[in-house]
C-alpha cells in the first residue's frame, strides 16, 4: 500500500515524522534541507498547542486500557 501527501499541506506532525522516520528515495538537497529545517521548526514551534491535546489523549488511553 502507498499513501500519497502533500507535505506542504500537511500537518506540522505528519510533517516531522516523515522528516525523523520516512525514506528518501530520490531528491535534492537543496529542496530536502529548508523542508526538514521547516518540519523541525512548526513541530516544536506547536508543540505548546498540541500539549494539551496530547495529554487528554494520553488519558483517554489509558481509561479505556483499564
Amino acid at each position: 500500500r502507498v499513501d500519497l501527501v502533500d507535505l506542504d499541506a500537511a500537518s506540522p506532525v505528519l510533517r516531522f515524522n516523515v522528516v525523523r522516520d520516512g525514506l528518501l528515495l530520490k531528491g535534492d538537497n537543496d529542496v530536502r534541507v529548508p523542508f526538514e529545517v521547516r518540519a523541525m521548526s512548526e513541530y516544536f514551534d506547536t508543540h505548546a498547542l498540541r500539549a494539551p491535546h496530547d495529554a487528554a489523549l494520553r488519558a483517554t488511553a489509558g481509561a479505556v486500557r483499564t
